[in-house]
């Protein structure tokens, strides 16, 4: 099964390369997901099924509490079934939608992607004339084809499985609190409008120092590679501590921008943990209140609380992740 997923395409198909580089962020990843449309929509699909079983099942959760309280004569009648409704649930229907996911990403995207996009960036870039070599360290213009198609793969796969499952547990969370009680999607309402602001904030401010941070490292990679290549003539002709101050002169460089751009990843985790701790004091203490009154039951109370603490889990990996690949 596995060789078969491996083989779904090729990554090193001589696809026509377009007549002028892509100028865009957007447009570069246009290009590179072309041949990878289908696998890419069903990659989707998969993703769909298995955030929205997820949702349900913490829903299903807080249900069958309350069913329990109320009718416990009822379930030990129905016992057997349950619990193979359950087990076909939770070890047939869930593990097979997430072993198949996991099938299209690991082995049918995310490496025949990357070497696809690295293929691609080697034969644009080996069309270029010597001068054009001349201007710029080799192992500079090596390490850009070696480092952005991970980068690229991250992306494209963040932005289908990611968003795609943030999206789910956040709109399905925000329509089962409205259904239960409308007064439980109000925290979470909030939460997403100031979550979204946090991203935006990153985003603003991580992007020129990724910049910064990848030009920088870029340049002292190119530096030390062309240094060690041309280790005779360093050795023979050249000054050896002049070369040790040129590379720690570069290291200092790259050091500095990485700072500045951790900086803004700190700011961005310690304002994450604020915000997620915040909702979770909100539904569960609102939560509370609305059961002393009988407005809630404890199912619903239990339901919101688990919803509430995946939100959180896939908060912070989404915005680590997308951190990350501006990064």
């Amino acid at each position: 099964m596995i060789r078969y997923f491996e083989n779904l395409i090729d990554p090193f198909e001589e696809t026509p390369l377009e007549a002028h580089p892509p100028k865009t962020v957007f447009s570069f990843l246009k290009a590179q997901c072309q041949p990878y449309k289908k696998l890419l929509a069903s990659l989707f699909v998969f993703a769909l099924c298995v955030s929205s079983i997820e949702v349900l099942f913490l829903v299903a959760i807080g249900r069958f509490i309350d069913n329990l309280q109320s009718s416990p004569d009822l379930f030990q009648d129905n016992l057997f079934l349950l619990i193979g409704r359950l087990a076909l649930v939770l070890i047939v229907l869930r593990p097979g939608i997430s072993a198949i996911e996991t099938l299209l990403i690991n082995q049918s995207i995310d490496t025949n992607l990357t070497q696809s996009v690295r293929w691609r960036a080697y034969r644009r870039v080996i069309q270029h004339s010597v001068g054009w070599f001349e201007n710029d360290l080799s192992g500079r213009i090596a390490n850009r084809v070696i480092q952005t198609p991970k980068s690229t793969t991250g992306l494209i796969i963040m932005a289908l499985t990611g968003v795609t499952q943030g999206l789910v547990f956040a709109l399905g969370g925000l329509v089962v609190l409205s259904q239960l009680n409308i007064y439980m999607s109000f925290p979470l309402l909030i939460w997403l409008l100031l979550y979204a602001a946090l991203i935006r904030w990153t985003i603003k401010r991580i992007e020129p120092r990724s910049m910064a941070v990848s030009s920088a490292k870029s340049a002292t990679t190119g530096a030390i590679i062309d240094g060690l290549t041309n280790i005779q003539t360093v050795k023979s002709v050249g000054d050896l501590s002049a070369e040790l101050t040129y590379v720690k002169g570069r290291l200092i460089t790259l050091r500095a921008k990485a700072l500045a751009a951790q900086a803004v990843t700190t700011s961005m985790e310690i304002g994450l943990y604020t915000l997620n701790g915040a909702l979770l004091f909100a539904v569960i203490a609102g939560g509370t209140l609305l059961w002393t009154s009988e407005l809630i039951s404890v199912g619903t109370l239990v339901s919101a609380t688990l919803l509430i603490m995946r939100i959180e889990n896939i908060s912070e990996w989404f915005i680590r992740l997308a951190n990350n690949i501006f990064r």
